[in-house]
């Protein structure tokens, strides 16, 4: 088996993480998703994404917040563009 690369981390799932903390009903994006990818893949994901202009953050990678969400008119059991 293979290591999980960043681009096996799906955009939808970072930015219903990043929704669920600001929402209050979640924690940080890498602690929510950390059962699934390594912390390490999920910050370099929310990275590429803040470069894209999807995620914005002050002072922490980890609380970003969705600037620009690219899939906010599609359903979400379809999967995101890569």
């Amino acid at each position: 088996m293979r290591n999980p690369k960043r681009s096996d981390v799906p955009e939808r799932e970072i930015i219903d993480a990043c929704n669920a903390f600001h929402n209050g009903t979640g924690p940080t994006p890498d602690v929510a998703l950390a059962h699934k990818y390594p912390v390490k893949v999920i910050l370099a994901k929310m990275d590429q994404m803040s470069d894209k202009g999807i995620l914005n953050y002050g002072v922490s990678l980890r609380t970003s917040w969705v600037e620009n969400d690219p899939y906010n008119d599609r359903p979400p059991d379809i999967p995101p563009l890569e």
